[in-house]
């Protein structure tokens, strides 16, 4: 599924060695899948020629590789997963969260109150779907967010059998 650019990119980062995956389950069937890596990032090796990584950053963790089952992204599934995602980060000391991602996936973190460090979206050579977006909030910022009541009114309780998981 990857370029062999980005296989090389990932080996020398080390990202598998240094990420947490948190795989979603409902009802025995995997619905979601999220990467979180700390620094150094996926995308300061990817968007170099754009802007680099401040130190304000260097406590971040990096959400990657947000995977869905569908295209409507089970709002209550998802958000579960990212709250699983943000606990841990919070647990080890991490300040926020910082993403590289697509447009769709651009109007879901920015539900979670990551906001955009650049005005224009960012041409990656290194991938040929598309222009990307990078964002990036601290816990406040994510929790002013999920607390605002239009927020809320997407995580109205259902009978759901949700389970997310790390490894």
């Amino acid at each position: 599924m990857l370029t062999s650019r980005a296989r090389l990119l990932e080996t020398s980062l080390a990202i598998t060695a240094r990420s947490t995956h948190f795989l979603l389950y409902q009802q025995d069937q995997l619905m979601a899948v999220l990467r979180v890596t700390p620094s150094p990032f996926e995308w300061a090796s990817l968007a170099h020629q754009h802007l680099s990584p401040t130190q304000a950053l260097s406590r971040h963790v990096e959400f990657s590789r947000l995977i869905t089952l569908s295209q409507g992204h089970l709002p209550v599934s998802v958000n579960c997963l990212l709250a699983s995602a943000t606990e841990w980060a919070i647990k080890r000391g991490y300040e926020g969260v910082t993403a590289l991602c697509r447009s769709p996936q651009r109007r879901l973190f920015q539900r979670f109150g990551l906001t955009s460090i650049t005005t224009d979206s960012l041409h990656i050579e290194q991938r040929a779907r598309g222009d990307y977006w990078l964002l990036s909030a601290q816990w406040p910022q994510i929790l002013a967010a999920v607390q605002q009541p239009a927020h809320t009114a997407l995580n109205s309780p259902e009978s759901h059998d949700d389970r997310a998981c790390q490894f």
